[in-house]
């Protein structure tokens, strides 16, 4: 997996399972899409298994508009956020951690695919598998971001 190119080398973190456990331990995914020559951001609900994430939504509306036009997207995940007050403002920290990714957006059509990253979202959550009905399936739109490159980053209070 490549990983994006980031500034400051000191708060990169650079293994592998670091950043698998940002994604596994987050509770909010931000999704940004192209929306023309403007930028869209939505929070969302997600599962991840070890190599892509998965969200759900209504099969109508923009985030799948745009998704359908360009699937090219970026997320984040932070864990952990908080800031660390000092005396003066300009010398708080902040500590945490989070990742940025690139990917491609994939609207799951397969009955089973779409099975598998529901379920995947649940146990995200701590969920268990359940059965979905047809109606269910037919009206939810299922997503699979296949990641492209991750970077991942440290807070400490500075």
């Amino acid at each position: 997996m490549l990983q994006a190119e980031m500034r400051r080398k000191e708060r990169r973190i650079e293994q592998r399972r670091e950043l698998e456990q940002i994604l596994e331990q987050g509770d909010v995914l931000y999704l940004a899409l192209a929306r023309d020559d403007e930028p869209y951001l939505v929070p969302l609900n997600y599962g991840y298994d070890g190599q892509d994430i998965y969200f759900h939504g209504a099969a109508q509306g923009l985030k799948m508009e745009l998704l359908r036009r360009n699937p090219k997207v970026c997320f984040s995940v932070v864990v952990g956020m908080r800031i660390k007050p000092a005396d003066k403002p300009c010398q708080w920290g902040v500590m945490g951690r989070s990742v940025v990714g690139f990917g491609r957006a994939v609207i799951l059509d397969d009955e089973q695919e779409k099975i598998y990253a529901l379920n995947q979202i649940l146990s995200h959550y701590g969920g268990e598998g359940e059965p979905f009905g047809d109606k269910i399936l037919a009206k939810t739109a299922v997503i699979r971001i296949q990641i492209d490159s991750l970077a991942g980053k440290a807070f400490s209070q500075q």
